[in-house]
């Protein structure tokens, strides 16, 4: 056990410093590029798309990454092909003129995305106890969010010294030191024994957990909605600040979640999200003061927080040996797709009512909360 509990934590530790040096890469680029995209001409409607076309790849590569790797058997070099395209692509919007050639670059960061993504997380649960793999999601996501925190602050404090276009080529730095850590300290997981299965093997288990994660998924829109918001009753230049809020939330209940989650039970534990959503989207139904907005917004992190470490932990434990890959691109998949969804509806309802995304969310929650309980139910009489 001790070298495999060495192996894990070492793992778990390398691949958290190459997603926060990655965000920071991305992340000072993220906040200061739909500002340049207005300024190269795109409108809205462009912007949407490109960005819902960018998503929409990367979703279904995760789940085609996860079959690979599967099949392979071999993760370590699929992740490093993902955050070496992502790398490569972001200093490239420092010589775009168009906004076709900045669609198209953003695309190519996001295959990269989704390349990595589902190796990335089995790798993760390959190196690590089942009794311990929320805290060891809850370690990567903590790191990860730490990245996209620091992220916009150096875009904050660069953007007066340089261009937009030197912030995209500085983001090279951070992104470099991420592959490097990723090449030299990160080891393909020992002792996978299970033969490859092309599909046909996922347990009930894990095919009926993907039913409360498809709806929490259709009432998972984007923060931007909450962005919005909260500007309806707080000034919108402390906005950039609420974003980093977020994330500041997100980071620091990512751990102790998933140390939750190993100690009373991963499925219990994913109440969580649901219960935080419904609150976050009662919460903003209502006139709100600054002090309700923090409180709220903060609950939103825990929210998001508690969704990717807790989603993440329980596909790795459901998801049948030789077909992990092929699992936990599912569960990306499925939360993806019906957030894209989740986005267009409340985008529609956003036109009507600002407060209308927020009753469909707290709709969409408590229904997904019913089927959780049902399941959770189901799953101790299966036992």
């Amino acid at each position: 056990m001790g070298k495999r509990e060495d192996g894990s934590w070492r793992n778990v530790i390398y691949l958290g410093f190459v997603s926060l040096f990655t965000d920071i890469s991305s992340e000072m680029i993220f906040a200061i590029l739909p500002l340049y995209m207005v300024m190269k001409g795109m409108g809205g409607e462009i912007i949407g798309a490109a960005e819902g076309f960018a998503e929409a790849i990367a979703n279904v590569l995760k789940i085609f990454s996860g079959w690979l790797s599967d099949k392979v058997r071999k993760r370590k070099p699929l992740v490093i092909a993902g955050y070496s395209l992502s790398a490569v692509t972001k200093p490239l919007f420092a010589y775009a003129r168009t906004g076709i050639e900045i669609a198209l670059i953003r695309v190519g960061e996001r295959v990269g995305k989704g390349i990595r993504t589902t190796p990335r997380d089995v790798i993760i649960a390959l190196s690590t106890r089942e009794k311990k793999r929320g805290r060891a999601y809850g370690v990567h996501r903590m790191m990860d969010t730490t990245g996209a925190v620091i992220g916009p602050l150096l875009s904050f404090f660069l953007l007066p010294l340089f261009s937009y276009e030197g912030i995209f080529l500085f983001s090279l730095i951070p992104a470099s030191i991420a592959i490097v850590i990723l090449i030299l300290l990160v080891r393909e997981p020992e002792g996978e024994e299970t033969s490859f299965s092309s599909g046909g093997k996922f347990s009930h288990k894990f095919l009926l957990f993907m039913v409360p994660v498809a709806v929490i998924g259709l009432a998972s829109f984007s923060y931007a909605f909450i962005l919005l918001r909260s500007v309806d009753f707080v000034s919108q230049d402390i906005a950039p600040l609420l974003y980093l809020l977020i994330n500041i939330s997100y980071a620091i209940f990512a751990y102790p979640i998933g140390l939750l989650g190993d100690r009373i039970g991963l499925p219990i534990t994913f109440s969580l999200p649901y219960v935080s959503l419904m609150i976050v989207s009662y919460g903003f139904m209502n006139e709100l003061n600054i002090l309700f907005v923090i409180l709220l917004l903060v609950l939103y992190g825990l929210y998001k927080s508690s969704l990717d470490t807790l989603g993440r932990a329980i596909s790795s434990v459901l998801s049948a040996k030789g077909v992990i890959g092929q699992g936990m691109g599912l569960y990306h998949l499925t939360l993806g797709l019906l957030m894209l969804t989740a986005n267009m509806i409340a985008g529609y309802l956003w036109s009507i009512d600002h407060t209308l995304p927020f009753l469909y969310a707290l709709i969409i929650a408590a229904i997904g909360l019913v089927i959780l309980v049902l399941y959770i139910r189901w799953l101790s009489k299966a036992r």
